[in-house]
């Protein structure tokens, strides 16, 4: 990790009163070093840059009542008081292709294969908003009960003074909770309150709290975007046949002779590595009629009856498609 790519922004926290210990704490909790670095994402830097120009919150309270700075505000939070060193992972490009021309499910397992809390880096420009790109996804499955209490540093909108506040909340005793944010690389920030009632042994997705920004109709599109791809990812991920890849830790040596460095990295996590796409030509009948224009039919998940006396439910996944008639031989 490049320490003078963070130089810059701890002046500034520093010139607005924060201490220095608060952005050296933040800094430490969240960097990660890998190798080596997937190509065709956003650097590790930069992730921790986005998520440091979040962490500090702006007071007076009310301006918490937008769900994307009450979402970021909460999962850096709970990250913070737990000291908690969350996983990274990386997903697949042509999974990612996939899973976003998949409509999202209805429900989610309670247990999930994915940690309850994590990051999931996109592939660059998969997600692209009105105002920029969507490279990361930072997520939380709050269980019912769950009691969400910290204190943050924070500044004044007003005065501009600093200082640490108190933050509480509690799941409701009969919900699941799944909050999520991302933010763009010039802070715009998108995020998410999603309440989970638990049925059939499955959550289902019940209702997404949401207050926008700017642009409503702008905002929860793409918000929904967001939040059906990460929704897709939690599915895939808990699948029989899934290719989440586990970390394990690299020593690489700088130098020579007895004082050389050794930095220890982590090998990247991935979800679906070395995923096959399906086919990207069109694909159907020849006929007479006139050629319909190949288009993408999309993906879904369907519940598939299976078992004695078919008794018991399975999720399959029903890839999309490219469609259209083939050319006469």
């Amino acid at each position: 990790m490049r320490k003078s790519f963070f130089r810059e922004i701890k002046q500034n926290w520093l010139m607005m009163g924060i201490p220095e210990e608060v952005f050296d704490n933040f800094l430490e909790l969240h960097q990660r070093s890998f190798s080596p670095v997937p190509k065709g994402y956003i650097l590790p830097e930069q992730v921790i840059k986005s998520l440091l120009s979040v962490s500090v919150p702006l007071e007076p309270m009310e301006q918490l009542a937008n769900m994307a700075n009450w979402a970021s505000t909460i999962l850096i939070g709970k990250i913070s008081k737990n000291n908690y060193k969350y996983p990274w992972y990386w997903l697949d490009k042509n999974l990612a292709q996939d899973l976003s021309f998949t409509d999202p499910p209805e429900s989610i397992p309670k247990e999930i294969t994915l940690p309850s809390l994590g990051l999931i880096l996109l592939p660059k420009n998969l997600i692209k908003t009105s105002t920029g790109n969507i490279n990361f996804i930072l997520y939380h499955l709050f269980k019912p009960g769950e009691k969400i209490d910290f204190k943050l540093f924070t500044v004044n909108k007003h005065t501009f003074s600093t200082g640490y506040s108190n933050f509480s909340n509690t799941t409701p005793q009969d919900q699941y909770r799944l909050v999520w944010f991302s933010a763009e690389s010039h802070s715009h920030i998108y995020g998410g309150n999603i309440e989970l009632i638990f049925q059939e042994e499955e959550l289902k997705v019940f209702q997404e709290v949401f207050q926008p920004l700017v642009d409503q109709k702008t905002e929860l599109s793409e918000s929904n975007r967001i939040l059906s791809l990460l929704l897709n990812c939690l599915i895939y991920s808990d699948s029989l046949n899934t290719e989440i890849i586990e970390t394990e830790k690299i020593t690489i040596k700088k130098g020579f002779g007895k004082n050389s460095n050794k930095n220890v990295y982590s090998r990247p996590l991935w979800i679906g590595k070395g995923y096959q796409p399906v086919s990207r030509q069109p694909s159907g009948f020849q006929g007479t009629h006139a050629s319909p224009t190949p288009h993408w039919r999309r993906g879904h998940w369907k519940r598939v009856a299976f078992g004695e006396n078919r008794s018991q439910r399975k999720r399959t996944w029903i890839k999309p498609t490219l469609v259209g008639l083939s050319q006469k031989k």
